[in-house]
């Protein structure tokens, strides 16, 4: 890369700039610096060099003097060419910043970028402070906010997130009682219908709507301009939910309606219209358990022609008539790595079902590894008769879906199925349905040189964290299931549904659901050999 011509004239600060951006682009990172440095010596307060500047030393792990630099633009005017000038000035600006007692919100986005690194040095009480003085001025900026939730989520932050969303939810409502939007009786569902696991949580949203828990306003979904999940499956809920709106156009008509009329898929609704925010699952799982103790029905069912659809594409994949399967997903995602498992690790278990006389179909989507190739272990995901009203056909008709913590185990539940969850991780996700059957993986702490139990994860942050990244900085390890585990669950199962004999050690039982009961509780039950060869996960120092 050639610098321009010094000889000629003396490059400007824009000319600077440019250089640097090109750097920076070519990842040439002293040269970069150098360049952005020279312009803020001609322009110290030229905003967009500072933040140019402080994400490269956050790519240098020089991750305080980037801090320093967003700082400094955060109090800066939208008016680049007029910014403060006044060097004294400067100083006492970030000084009283750094008191939290003054909040400039010239750069939202800054702003954002503030917390986020804040939350990356994990300097948490530093973020939720920033964020309380950001909220009350600019309480309209709901991206703004969601970000900075998600990103304490994925640290595991869940009372600092469900916090930022409360605030969120609560300000809405009460702009619509403010604007008498209440007397409308209606409430909008938008995030239901982007992932087939969130349209699975309509089941425990419209199970409120029935046992009377929420207020008795007309539930309305739209698909806003994302793509829906799966449109098949979303068609299954229309017996339940009539008033579906998926014309792009008039969702942004009714844009502005929604925001401040909208049920969230982590909201609990009360009889007097509030909602109340929490990520730990765990008041869905009261939902539920009121449901099964009313001895109610799912609320899906296929009907006879979903039914014959669906036989007549088993029979083009092989699958004889009369046989039975088992539906198979097991997570992979190239960025967060908490929830992924090994395909190698099932194949014991797979064995085991062909042994049993069952056949396997293993789900999701085209990006996945191949399976090796196996008589009776259909590839379906990969094949050329995936379809979304297939893959509803399989989640409603399996004998039991064996799968990870991702979207597709949320839905044959949904059909009155059970599942069998493995390498269930982060723990701080309940089982939501009385007839799912799971085994996790184990934290081990570096530190400690030992696995932590399931009421320290559950008590902690650590039982939280969705980031694998910043598992490692906390000195965990995640050790997944082994195929000896997985199969053992796998036997547990198909023994329950053949009706043969099982003894449960209930004492491990009753410590695991104590250690959920904290926040809110959990249903089905933990793997009954996984809890025996691990007991000491349950408080035992030997198993009991």
């Amino acid at each position: 890369m050639v610098r321009l011509d010094e000889s000629a004239h003396q490059p400007s600060a824009v000319e600077e700039a440019l250089q640097g951006y090109a750097f920076k682009q070519a990842e040439q990172w002293d040269p970069a610096q150098a360049s952005f440095q020279r312009a803020l010596a001609l322009e110290p307060e030229w905003g967009e060099v500072l933040i140019e500047l402080g994400e490269l030393y956050f790519k240098l792990n020089r991750s305080e003097e980037g801090l320093a630099l967003w700082l400094r633009a955060s109090v800066l005017t939208p008016e680049w060419g007029e910014d403060l000038r006044d060097p004294t000035q400067m100083e006492a600006a970030v000084d009283r910043w750094q008191k939290y007692t003054i909040f400039p919100l010239d750069y939202p986005d800054v702003l954002v970028k503030i917390a986020e690194a804040l939350i990356g040095e994990h300097r948490f009480e530093e973020a939720m402070a920033l964020w309380e003085h950001l909220f009350p001025l600019c309480p309209e900026a709901a991206f703004t906010h969601r970000r900075i939730t998600a990103a304490m989520l994925f640290c595991g932050r869940v009372a600092f997130a469900d916090r930022i969303f409360q605030a969120r939810v609560d300000r809405n409502n009460a702009r619509a009682r403010e604007r008498q939007l209440d007397r409308l009786g209606l409430r909008f569902l938008r995030d239901f219908s982007t992932h087939v696991g969130h349209i699975g949580l309509l089941d425990q949203y419209l199970k409120m709507d029935r046992l009377g828990l929420r207020a008795a306003a007309r539930p309305v979904l739209v698909t806003g301009l994302k793509p829906v999940g799966n449109a098949a499956y979303l068609d299954c809920w229309r017996p339940h939910l009539p008033d579906m709106i998926t014309d792009p156009a008039t969702y942004l008509r009714l844009a502005p309606l929604v925001d401040e009329l909208e049920d969230h898929t982590h909201g609990i609704m009360d009889r007097q219209g509030g909602q109340r925010i929490s990520y730990n699952w765990g008041d869905f799982v009261q939902v539920l358990r009121q449901w099964d103790a009313e001895k109610r029905p799912p609320l899906l069912s296929l009907s006879e022609a979903q039914h014959a659809r669906g036989q007549a594409c088993l029979r083009q994949l092989g699958v004889p008539e009369g046989a039975w399967f088992v539906g198979l997903h097991i997570r992979e995602d190239a960025w967060d790595k908490v929830r992924n498992a090994s395909t190698q690790s099932y194949q014991l278990a797979i064995d085991t079902i062909l042994k049993r006389g069952g056949w396997v179909i293993r789900m999701g989507d085209a990006a996945m590894t191949p399976l090796p190739p196996s008589p009776r272990v259909l590839d379906y995901a990969l094949g050329p008769h995936k379809s979304d009203w297939m893959d509803v056909y399989l989640w409603a008709t399996c004998r039991f879906f064996l799968g990870t913590q991702s979207g597709p185990v949320q839905v044959p539940p949904t059909f009155g199925l059970p599942c069998v969850l493995t390498n269930w991780a982060p723990p701080l996700a309940p089982l939501g349905y009385e007839q799912d059957l799971c085994i996790f993986k184990r934290y081990y702490s570096e530190r400690e040189q030992r696995f932590l139990t399931f009421q320290e994860l559950l008590s902690s942050p650590i039982g939280c964290i969705s980031a694998s990244a910043y598992l490692d900085t906390q000195g965990i390890t995640l050790v997944d299931n082994t195929a000896e585990e997985i199969n053992a669950v796998v036997l547990e199962m198909l023994d329950r549904l053949e009706g043969r004999p099982q003894s449960v050690n209930e004492a491990h039982q009753k410590a695991w659901r104590e250690a959920y009961e904290p926040l809110g509780g959990t249903n089905g039950r933990l793997g009954r050999a996984f809890a025996e060869d691990h007991a000491y996960l349950l408080g035992f120092s030997s198993p009991a």
